[in-house]
């Protein structure tokens, strides 16, 4: 079974995470892993342009303003 392990957080905005979204929505079906060869030996580059750059949207989405996220994880 393919597994998100914990790492660093991503800050990211809409469009930077697009990438990210659709290969959570891939691995998450069986199937769409079969025809496209993915499984735990794969390996995958995302590349993310954008971090937070719009407060306001950011806000409405994730619900906590982006510093929090990686203070979070580094206390």
């Amino acid at each position: 079974a393919l597994a998100f392990r914990k790492v660093n957080p991503i800050v990211s905005g809409e469009s930077g995470a697009a990438g990210l979204a659709g290969l959570m929505k891939l691995a998450m079906d069986s199937s769409s892993r079969a025809l496209i060869g993915l499984d735990e030996s794969s390996r995958i580059l995302l590349i993310n342009t954008e971090t937070a750059t719009d407060l306001g949207s950011y806000l409405s989405i994730v619900g906590r303003h982006p510093d929090t996220i990686n203070n979070d994880y580094h206390n």
